[in-house]
């Protein structure tokens, strides 16, 4: 296992695992988070010659993504709070949260994948109006509701990356 494509500078070669073997776990490695691995093999036949092969890099992700900002209008009202008229519409947009370390699957093509869920309250915590429902990689949802005349309502924006860790933003409408 390597950190750079083809190397083996973080575990050498250095065991022989037999010829039927298809997978082996390494165990008590101290990987490190942000870092991108490699795995090699290398077969040798009874003639001694050898061939390698490399594995598509994978990267350690220990953080989950930074927190976005959630807005109830597309113009980017840094106050967080806004007022309608409309008592049948929530709309929610956000910026993308970032996923700092990366994507786990180096494909050139794989993107740093994050997905989102949105959920509405009536307390910053809360999702006493709709629990947290799948938007995918959308960063916009809209949706109609009964709301009522007076009330606060908070939108949480849960932002999930590949690896799984989830952060959470909220706003108040």
């Amino acid at each position: 296992i390597g950190t750079v494509e083809g190397s083996t500078d973080f575990v050498p070669f250095t065991e022989s695992v037999g010829r039927d073997t298809l997978w082996h776990r390494f165990r008590n490695l101290k990987l490190t988070g942000g870092t991108t691995y490699w795995a090699t093999v290398r077969a040798w036949n009874k003639a001694g010659l050898s061939t390698s092969w490399t594995s598509d890099g994978f990267r350690v992700m220990t953080e989950p993504p930074l927190v976005g900002e959630v807005f109830m209008n597309q113009y980017g009202d840094t106050s967080h709070v806004f007022h309608t008229a409309d008592a049948t519409k929530i709309s929610a947009y956000w910026h993308e949260f970032a996923n700092t370390q990366g994507s786990h699957h180096l494909n050139i093509h794989a993107p740093s994948h994050v997905t989102y869920q949105w959920a509405v309250g009536w307390n910053e915590y809360g999702f006493q109006v709709k629990n947290l429902t799948e938007v995918g990689t959308s960063k916009a949802v809209s949706e109609g509701f009964d709301l009522e005349h007076g009330h606060t309502y908070y939108v949480a924006v849960q932002a999930t990356n590949c690896a799984g860790l989830r952060t959470t933003a909220y706003s108040k409408f």
